[in-house]
């Protein structure tokens, strides 16, 4: 049990005491154990708490007035697309309006998660991809599920993972379907080999052209951001 005890110099201290009863002659004679001053270690572990909990009020607050920035962000593009006089020049800006949003729900969503858990990337995934269809507006498109196994990523993993796959679909629904059509968008999670793991991102649509040359005016952004990538294995 543990307990408050004052002290000679009339402090309180924190005792854990441990004992067991013991006998003489087959008659109870008492109890033997010891005590333990933790005051200092319970203490330090309130102290722990508060800072903790202080952390935790702080990234709050932090995280609130970064998604209020990105909200407003998304509102100013929008806002300067609609009076832009260029049809190019409105299509970049609903463009970047549109990631800034997609990236504040991923953001939004990891930010949910224990700083110690895991991010089972298969739901996570499924979620940023049927965001990105419904917020990019193309009507006809379909989402096609393979998720074979769980796999799970840290946090700091997983959000980045997140963005790309965002950005692969809204590029499939912006470009892989010319005019009116109905197609199909596949999100692919599986195991690729003891402690490695595969998402891929595919369509049914014309293809791809040849990508341009980096830092060019040319093509898509989501095209110049994808190679970076290219290649990489993720250890879930």
């Amino acid at each position: 049990m543990d307990y408050r005890l004052r002290r000679h110099d009339g402090a309180w201290r924190w005792l854990l005491d441990k004992g067991r009863p013991f006998e003489v002659a087959g008659q109870f004679a008492g109890f033997i154990g010891s005590c333990i001053d933790y005051t200092d270690t319970r203490q330090a572990l309130e102290d722990h708490r508060q800072a903790l909990e202080e952390r935790e009020n702080l990234l709050s607050e932090l995280h609130h007035r970064v998604k209020n920035n990105a909200q407003a962000t998304t509102s100013f593009l929008s806002l300067q697309a609609s009076r832009a006089s260029d049809p190019s020049v409105a299509a970049a800006l609903r463009g970047a309006a549109m990631r800034v949003m997609l990236a504040t729900l991923v953001q939004d969503r990891m930010f949910r998660v224990a700083p110690d858990a895991g991010v089972e990337l298969g739901p996570e995934l499924e979620t940023t991809a049927r965001t990105a269809l419904e917020v990019n507006g193309r009507p006809g498109l379909t989402l096609e599920l393979h998720l074979e196994d769980t796999l799970s990523l840290p946090v700091a993993q997983a959000t980045p993972l997140a963005l790309i796959v965002s950005e692969l679909v809204v590029n499939a629904a912006r470009h892989a379907f010319p005019g009116d059509g109905p197609g199909r968008v596949s999100l692919t999670v599986r195991r690729a080999g003891p402690g490695l793991g595969e998402v891929v991102v595919a369509d049914d649509g014309i293809g791809l052209p040849e990508i341009p040359r980096r830092n060019t005016p040319q093509g898509c952004l989501g095209l110049h951001l994808i190679p970076g990538w290219r290649g990489r294995r993720m250890r879930p």
